[in-house]
Parts: structure tokens; C-alpha cells; sequence
């Protein structure tokens, strides 16, 4: 029987328990005594992402030929390079695809990554001068 279950734990000294009531109660769909094969990932920061849709927000505002903070954060993941090449052998074209930046796509370490272009690509190309630290306190005050 395969079984895939994300279930939100803590560790306690060397221990994994439940974080919240509902952990408790997923818990209980595993079949006792029985061998698991655990995978331990630690969640984004929900911060650092709202951080992100902040500064799509603001490029969006500063480029007339970005409508909305959709379609910036699709330039930023492209210009930051978070993409997928489709080549068409057909027609012989290659479509840039921006990648998804959703918790379940992309961990911390990964994001925080894309993230650091994002800025960097704002402070080269969008609001020339600006330094990154004016740039992330600016975002902080608004989140």
C-alpha cells in the first residue's frame, strides 16, 4: 500500500512530534508498526514570499508595459532566470517559460535564490542607483 502523507511536525530533542491537533489526527492514517521511509522538509518562509509578490507589485507600478504584479512576476522569474526552455522542432522556436515559484516547487534554498536575482534584477535594470538595502527595507515596511 503506498502511501504519501505530508503531516506538520517539530522536532524535540530526538523525536518528531505532532505541531498542531490535525498532526494528530493525520497521524493516525499510518499503519502501526510498521517500517517508514521519512522525508524531513523544512517549510519555505512565508515571509520571504510575500516579500516577492511586494516587489512584483512595486515593478509593476514602475514599468508602463507591465500591466499587473502577475505579469511582473513572470518577467522577474524570467529575467531572474527561473525558467524552463520548450523547444518546438517543428516551427525551430524555443519558448522561455517562467518555473513556479509555489511552496510544493521550489524549497528555501531554491527561492531564496530566485529571490536574490529578483532584487538584483530590479536594482540594475528597473530602478537603476537604488542599493539593495534601501530596496529590502522598502519591502519590509510594506509586509
Amino acid at each position: 500500500m503506498a502511501m504519501n502523507i505530508d503531516i506538520p511536525m517539530r522536532r524535540e530533542g530526538n523525536k518528531l512530534v505532532c505541531s498542531f491537533p490535525v498532526s494528530e489526527e493525520m497521524l493516525q492514517d499510518i499503519p502501526l508498526n510498521k517500517e517508514l521511509l521519512v522525508t524531513v522538509k523544512v517549510p519555505r518562509n512565508t515571509r520571504q514570499f510575500k516579500l516577492a509578490w511586494v516587489l512584483a507589485d512595486i515593478v509593476s507600478k514602475s514599468c508602463d508595459w507591465l500591466t499587473d504584479r502577475e505579469t511582473a512576476m513572470d518577467w522577474l522569474k524570467i529575467r531572474a532566470r527561473h525558467v524552463r526552455m520548450i523547444h518546438d522542432p517543428i516551427r525551430n522556436t524555443t519558448a522561455i517559460v517562467p518555473k513556479s515559484i509555489s511552496f510544493a516547487s521550489l524549497g528555501q534554498a531554491g527561492f531564496k535564490r530566485v529571490f536574490d536575482r529578483m532584487i538584483n534584477v530590479v536594482i540594475t535594470e528597473i530602478i537603476p542607483g537604488m542599493d539593495e538595502k534601501s530596496l529590502r527595507a522598502e519591502l519590509e515596511s510594506i509586509v
